[in-house]
């Protein structure tokens, strides 16, 4: 089947425009979730701080009142705004203190991830948890 020039020229255009259309859609896309991992990224180091603070403030994990008080009222998941989930841990990797209503075995650390943490590195995943929800990942050392 031969196509005149004008149906070739016109089906070359459109596949063109096609073309550019699918890479402006991909690389906006691409682009827009990089910007919101950031920004996602930066309010949790923001928080992240807070409950350094608070750790800070409480003195000890062992005399933690005060710091379980804190994650129990300010970071609870059960409240109408988005949810910040705080889990702490001993240097063994053992939960000591969590926000209530998580199950802390589901934000487990490997221990790869757990001597990257002590030795000072900051860990920044998206984690599946079951009920088909993904959270946003910022694992960081404490020092009290």
């Amino acid at each position: 089947m031969n196509l005149s020039i004008r149906w070739r020229l016109a089906a070359g255009i459109i596949l063109a425009f096609v073309i550019t259309l699918v890479v402006i859609f991909v690389t906006v896309q691409f682009a827009l979730q990089r910007i919101l991992t950031n920004d996602l990224d930066d309010g949790l180091q923001q928080d992240g701080s807070t409950v350094l603070a608070q750790a800070s403030v409480a003195g000890t994990l062992q005399n933690g009142a005060r710091l379980q008080a804190y994650i129990q009222q300010n970071a609870s998941i059960t409240e109408g705004k988005t949810p910040f989930i705080t889990v702490l841990r001993d240097r063994n990797g053992a939960a000591v203190f969590w926000t209530q209503g998580v199950q802390e075995q589901n934000l487990a650390l490997s221990q790869d991830q757990l001597s990257d943490i002590l030795s000072g590195d900051v860990l920044r995943e998206t984690v599946d948890l079951p009920g088909d929800k993904e959270y946003r990942v910022r694992s960081q050392r404490l020092v009290v």
